[in-house]
C-alpha cells in the first residue's frame, strides 16, 4: 500500500481562531460548528467526509498529486447552486508516494481520553475539557 501525505488547512473551514484561557496559561485552537462545516454527528464520533481529486496537471515545483474537498452529500449538493458548488472551498493538499511492499501496521490502540473522566484537583480554566499537566 502507497503512503499519502495530507495537509489541511483549516482556515478554509467555516469557523473561529480563538484563544482561550488554559490551566497553565492562553490555549489557541479553532471552534468549528457543525453544521456549515457538513461535520457528521453521530453516536460514536463527529466524522468530516474529504475527497481527494487527482491533479489533472501537477504544479511546477510542486509535489502535490491531489488536491482535498468537503465531500459534501447528495441532497446538499442538489440543492446548491452551480456557483455555490463552484465556492466549496478547497480545504488541502495530499501526495501520493508511490507504491509500497510493507506489510500493513496494527490498528492503532483506543485513545485513553474520555469526556466522562474527572477533571484534575485545581481544574481552573475556561476550556470545556481538562488541557495540560
Amino acid at each position: 500500500m502507497a503512503n499519502i501525505s495530507i495537509k489541511l488547512d483549516l482556515l478554509k473551514f467555516i469557523g473561529k481562531e480563538t484563544t482561550m484561557q488554559g490551566r497553565n496559561g492562553p490555549v489557541q485552537g479553532i471552534f468549528l460548528p457543525y453544521e456549515p462545516n457538513h461535520i457528521y454527528v453521530g453516536t460514536k464520533g463527529r466524522y468530516l467526509d474529504l475527497t481527494a481529486v487527482e491533479l489533472k496537471q501537477q504544479r511546477e515545483g510542486s509535489k502535490d498529486t491531489h488536491f482535498i474537498k468537503p465531500d459534501l452529500k447528495k441532497e446538499v449538493r442538489d440543492q446548491m447552486t452551480e456557483d455555490e458548488r463552484n465556492a466549496v472551498p478547497i480545504v488541502g493538499n495530499a501526495i501520493y508516494w508511490g507504491n509500497s511492499s510493507a506489510t500493513p501496521a496494527p490498528a492503532p490502540a483506543k485513545p485513553t481520553y474520555s469526556p466522562e473522566l474527572p477533571e484534575p484537583d485545581g481544574f481552573d480554566s475556561d476550556l470545556p475539557f481538562w488541557y495540560g499537566s
